[in-house]
């Protein structure tokens, strides 16, 4: 089962400050890097798909297990991260050079009561992540899912660090420190997008990669419960993470494959995304006026089409589309279209499937969540309370393939 740790866990990653020791422009938390980690390895292999590289994104393709596999090395990172957090990375990345099996074997055992109640063996997978191929270093690892995890988190450490640089350059080391991700990136120059986003921030040309990457980012800024104060914060993009987490835990719980788990773990962390268009409208404004709704979805599709997916690959802007569209609802892509199914339907694991129904209850459990860690925190509010008692009413009894999420509630409550 998902453990109340576990979720606990994925939690904490709102309240771990990132730069902690620079001063910051804004507040840069670890969910949201991670969010935008695994966005931009999507999009690494995505483009790479496109003539590049050997990844494959669609699981009809004869390598149908990359996508569960760079979903599930990108969660076992992030866990991994948790709990090395307070090591500053100039340190962590040396301690893992030097240290890697021992450090992995410390975190595994830190993890191991969190993983071992979830079905699909993940601790065993876990275990084997970090210890048969040891640290994520170039070095160690062929090209693939680890080189494309590497890229995008020092491309997202990167756009973290410009952003504060105007503030931070004076400091002892900020040079140092700009220099040493740069020399990170040159290592991945054998991904053309890594080194168009290079040649672009050179002023050599233009980069759609770079424009999407810098999109992407732009969720970090916009706040959710817009008008009521919570501790911690949430950003829609460390929401998106969040809801996939919960997204991919359910899937494996319902018994459903690593690869049906990856996709809806996509359909989570891509669902908001237009989001970056319109902003965060919050619930009670759209019930207030009947049809806004609807009305805002079509206005979040029109501007989709008109801004985020010119900057994709003419296949990769096609699975967006399919993930952001519907987002609630279970739905596969078909060469007509995208085609709904009930979810007790036995889908062919080759399709390219989300569970949207699953994801409206993980997002709902999310939302119920943030309103409750603010409130045991003492930050509360009228608004925060009805919300959570609204939640709670209207979706703790649902259930997916006969899992309840009720106990989660009742956790929290």
């Amino acid at each position: 089962m998902i453990s109340r740790g576990l979720v606990e866990l994925f939690f904490s990653g709102f309240s771990i400050e990132r730069w902690n020791d620079h001063p910051r422009p804004v507040q840069l938390t670890e969910m949201d890097k991670q969010a935008h980690k695994c966005l931009i390895a999507w999009a690494i292999a995505s483009w790479e798909e496109g003539g590049h590289g050997n990844a494959s994104l669609h699981p009809s393709q004869a390598d149908g297990t990359f996508l569960a596999d760079l979903v599930e090395g990108a969660i076992f990172e992030f866990l991994h991260r948790l709990v090395l957090t307070d090591i500053k990375p100039p340190v962590f990345s040396k301690m893992m050079e030097r240290h890697g099996d021992e450090l992995n074997a410390w975190v595994i055992r830190e993890l191991s009561p969190f993983l071992e109640p979830l079905k699909g063996n993940v601790a065993e997978r876990f275990v084997a992540y970090w210890m048969e191929t040891g640290a994520p270093g170039p070095e160690r690892a062929p090209f693939g899912v680890r080189r494309i995890l590497r890229a995008a988190h020092y491309l997202a450490t990167r756009w973290e660090f410009e952003l504060l640089y105007p503030l931070a350059r004076n400091l002892y080391g900020a040079e140092r420190t700009r220099e040493n991700i740069n020399g990170r990136l040159r290592e991945h120059l054998d991904m053309p997008v890594v080194k168009n986003v290079l040649d672009s921030l050179a002023g050599m040309g233009t980069s759609c990669f770079a424009d999407f990457v810098n999109l992407l980012g732009q969720l970090r800024f916009q706040k959710r419960w817009s008008r009521t104060p919570r501790v911690p914060q949430t950003s829609v993009l460390g929401h998106m993470l969040f809801v996939a987490l919960l997204a991919y835990s359910v899937s494996l719980e319902a018994g459903l494959s690593r690869e049906r788990a990856a996709m809806n773990f996509l359909g989570g962390l891509f669902h908001d995304l237009p989001e970056v268009l319109t902003r965060d409208i919050i619930s009670p404004v759209k019930r207030a006026v009947e049809g806004l709704d609807d009305l805002v979805k079509e206005c979040e599709r029109e501007m989709m089409e008109e801004t985020v997916l010119p900057l994709l690959p003419k296949e990769a802007a096609a699975r967006v589309r399919f993930l952001t569209e519907r987002e609630f609802e279970d739905r596969l892509f078909a060469p007509s279209g995208i085609v709904s199914f009930r979810n007790d339907e036995e889908i062919p694991e080759g399709a390219f499937a989300v569970n949207g129904t699953l994801l409206d209850g993980c997002d709902k459990l999310a939302a119920f969540l943030e309103a409750s860690f603010s409130i045991r925190h003492g930050i509360t509010s009228p608004s925060l309370e009805e919300a959570r008692t609204r939640l709670f009413e209207a979706y703790a009894k649902k259930t997916f393939r006969g899992v309840s999420l009720q106990y989660l509630f009742e956790f929290f409550r």
